[in-house]
């Protein structure tokens, strides 16, 4: 089926589709509307990826939770981890391997066409376009970086396959599971978390940040999270240079003010508040799903606001202007809703903020039934 009749058949059946209530506390932003999206990776019922036309193959990795963070090098081109290989998504629409191979998992460095990886599950690029990508089931922290105009592969911390928790010099560091957050700040640290410890890599050595598992705010260094099985991209740095931290058996995105060495909680249950149901407003007041808190969360740069998917719901909340609303996609996993359009009521299917532009046009990944699909979402100007 071509990726036009296969849309066009859900748009088709999407029209007999039942109305679709909202949850109850659900509060929408005032611009939803202007927000519309479209598929560019990957095609609807699809779930194996295929070198060509970014439009026919899927973007594999973990068919529960979705991709990890994407990101953009300097010609625009999109790089996204798929757990045994490195998939870049040229600005011509063509999809193709930058490093490792698609189904086949290993551990090797040396040119991005002989390395393999076993679980590329989260990636973030520096200002010069070296791109670090977390490499989960071999316990190590990889570097992809051009050399002499070609791609190679790096290991820059950790000791692969060997799972446990030391800091010190970075080939000798140890990472836990879950191991799936990176993220890069603007003076090129780089930030990991693993479990539920906040780690710091300057380009040596490795080193912990806070306490360990719990709740609590605080100074970092007596921080808490509590991220177990968490999955997801849980790192992301805002406008200021904080970092917030999806903190999902806390119920809470925190934010980490690295200038003070503070974290507070952003949005969601304060520590030893009731969970309760899940609810829009204002941002301490608003609830996430009980039943799993955000494990993956975005900044978007462009216009200042954050994004988060909780583990249970299938929509996404943004935070923005100290209210949590929702943003979106309301249809559920249903194959008759549709995929394309305004976004108040597209299909969800586990969609997950997966990535910025330049324009500041964001990215959602989709990994359930209705397919293995990157969506963008753009906002239409005021008319």
């Amino acid at each position: 089926m071509s990726v036009v009749m296969g849309v066009a058949l859900l748009g088709a059946l999407s029209a007999a589709a039942p109305a679709q209530e909202p949850r109850p506390g659900v509060i929408f932003p005032d611009d939803l509307d202007r927000w519309h999206a479209r598929i560019v990776v990957g095609r609807p019922g699809n779930f194996t990826f295929v070198q060509g036309p970014a439009l026919e193959g899927g973007v594999a990795g973990r068919r529960a939770t979705g991709p990890g963070h994407i990101v953009f090098d300097h010609e625009g081109n999109m790089v996204a981890a798929c757990d045994t290989f490195i998939q870049v998504i040229g600005r011509d629409g063509t999809a193709r391997v930058l490093a490792g191979t698609p189904g086949i998992g290993g551990y090797t460095d040396g040119p991005a066409a002989k390395a393999t990886f076993a679980g590329a599950r989260d990636l973030a690029m520096d200002k010069d376009g070296a791109i670090y990508v977390v490499d989960e089931i071999n316990q190590v922290l990889r570097k992809l970086q051009k050399q002499s105009g070609a791609w190679q592969v790096t290991t820059v911390a950790g000791v692969p396959g060997e799972r446990g928790h030391r800091d010190g010099p970075a080939r000798q560091a140890l990472f836990d599971t879950p191991f799936d957050s990176v993220a890069v700040s603007d003076d090129g640290t780089v930030y990991l978390m693993d479990a539920n410890w906040l780690r710091k890599f300057d380009g040596s050595t490795v080193t912990t940040l806070n306490a360990g598992t719990g709740s609590a705010n605080g100074p970092l260094a007596k921080a808490q999270f509590n991220r177990w099985m968490s999955q997801g991209a849980g790192l992301t740095f805002g406008n200021d240079g904080e970092l917030y931290v999806a903190d999902r058996w806390n119920m809470a995105v925190r934010k980490v003010d690295l200038k003070r060495g503070e974290v507070t909680t952003f949005c969601g249950a304060e520590p030893g508040a009731e969970w309760g149901r899940p609810r829009d407003g204002p941002a301490l007041e608003a609830r996430f799903h009980g039943g799993g808190g955000p494990y993956q969360v975005l900044f978007v740069r462009k216009h200042g606001f954050l994004l988060a998917k909780s583990a249970d719901e299938d929509t996404m909340r943004i935070i923005k202007d100290g209210r949590m609303m929702t943003f979106g996609f309301t249809g559920g996993n249903s194959p008759r809703r549709p995929l394309e359009g305004p976004i108040r009521s597209l299909a969800g299917g586990y969609v997950t903020p997966i990535g910025e532009d330049a324009e500041g046009n964001i990215y959602v990944g989709n990994n359930n039934r209705i397919g293995q699909m990157i969506r963008k979402v753009t906002k239409e100007p005021t008319k």
